[in-house]
């Protein structure tokens, strides 16, 4: 069954030119290599991948945090600056602040110490600005959102100089800026403070980020491992717990220890979504992969014309050592004139050979009855001529003479 099915394949590769049964092999192999090959690559490069995403990770977890940082201190700076403005120096010096020394005031608009729309960052603005005297008592209170605690929870935070502070007041952040106000001789010193929510709107303008983005921010309370903020509350909720989000995210967490008190220890956690970073894998491993396969073809196709010239260079030599056989020696040999000449030659290769012998051995006793005959010729006219016929040797020596 076995050589039924050879000769059966044998015959069909006979009719295919040897050219284009080595541009097949080529195409062929090539394929196959790849084929085998590329998921192998395809591995190696995703584990490179999940490396280098570990590691810019680590790096994206770092600048998070420090952009977080920095939005703090512009609130510092924004503090100082309004600390030192005419118009609330100027304010201090007016009988309306030595009057709030008797009752403290309450604006739910802008006041005429402040110029409205300040102070702001990034269109943050505070819940609570207070003007208080250093005793510590809140004289005038400009509130744009009023506060789930009692103010004097805020002014026992005082530290007595300038300063910031992220601080948990009632299980929810808070960021509190103090700021000396700047005064004569003639005035009272004050201190200016800013209350400012620490919500989800405050986390997102601190990374400059929109919804959507596949690196999220928190809060976390590390003594109950609770989330406290984040910067999408929609997909992280306040009050869910860091170990329901391992599955989703990628967590790093690091700690705040310059800005917040010491009673509290809140880390600052970057949430990268798995999902996304395991969809931008295999986005840049199919790329990789469709170049890869480009590279193969290219390749592929590059080695099988070159067989391919080979090739064809042997089938014009194939056909020479057949058109020899035919006009040279007289050797009878299969018309090759389509087909693969190599499988064809094979088969009549030792025919061919023996038949080369054959001719040679005719074509040498050809040569011998010529010589015979040549020599009964001159034999005849030697022995028969009418003259002398003498034959030297090139010494001069007499080889031969007839009998005339």
């Amino acid at each position: 069954m076995s050589t039924i099915k050879t000769k059966s394949w044998r015959a069909k590769l006979l009719n295919i030119s040897l050219p284009a049964l080595s541009l097949l092999a080529g195409i062929f192999s090539g394929l196959v290599a790849w084929l085998l090959l590329d998921p192998i690559q395809g591995k190696h490069l995703e584990q490179l991948f999940q490396s280098e995403l570990v590691r810019r990770l680590d790096v994206r977890a770092v600048e998070t945090r420090r952009r977080f940082e920095e939005f703090i201190r512009e609130w510092q700076v924004q503090g100082h600056s309004l600390s030192n403005h005419w118009q609330l120096i100027t304010y201090l010096n007016s009988f309306s602040w030595q009057e709030s020394a008797l009752r403290a005031k309450y604006y739910n608009d802008t006041p005429s110490w402040l110029e409205i729309g300040h102070p702001n960052v990034s269109m943050i603005e505070p819940s609570q600005v207070v003007l208080m005297d250093m005793q510590g008592n809140a004289r005038e209170i400009y509130q744009q959102k009023l506060l789930p605690f009692s103010l004097e929870r805020v002014i026992e935070l005082y530290p007595n100089h300038d300063g910031l502070n992220v601080t948990l007041i009632n299980g929810y952040p808070y960021l509190l800026v103090w700021s000396n106000i700047a005064y004569q001789q003639e005035t009272d010193p004050a201190v200016l403070l800013l209350i400012i929510d620490i919500d989800e709107r405050f986390l997102a303008e601190s990374q400059k980020m929109a919804h959507g983005t596949d690196t999220l921010i928190a809060l976390i309370n590390s003594d109950d491992q609770r989330l406290l903020v984040s910067s999408d509350n929609r997909e992280i909720p306040q009050g869910s717990y860091i170990r329901d989000w391992h599955d989703s995210y990628l967590l790093t967490s690091q700690a705040i220890t310059h800005y917040q008190s010491l009673e509290h220890n809140l880390l600052f956690t970057t949430m990268v979504s798995r999902d996304l970073v395991r969809q931008n894998i295999e986005n840049i491993t199919k790329l990789a992969q469709l170049d890869r396969l480009l590279a193969a073809l290219v390749y592929v196709v590059v080695f099988s014309f070159i067989i391919y010239l080979i090739s064809a260079k042997i089938n014009q030599v194939l056909k020479r050592i057949s058109s020899y056989g035919q006009q040279a020696l007289g050797v009878k040999q299969p018309v090759i004139e389509k087909g693969n000449q190599l499988l064809q030659l094979e088969d009549w290769v030792k025919k061919f050979f023996r038949q080369l012998i054959t001719a040679r051995d005719t074509l040498h006793d050809r040569q011998e009855k010529r010589i015979r005959e040549t020599e009964v010729l001159k034999s005849a006219l030697f022995d028969n001529s009418m003259v002398s016929i003498i034959t030297l040797n090139g010494q001069g020596i007499v080889v031969e003479v007839n009998g005339t």
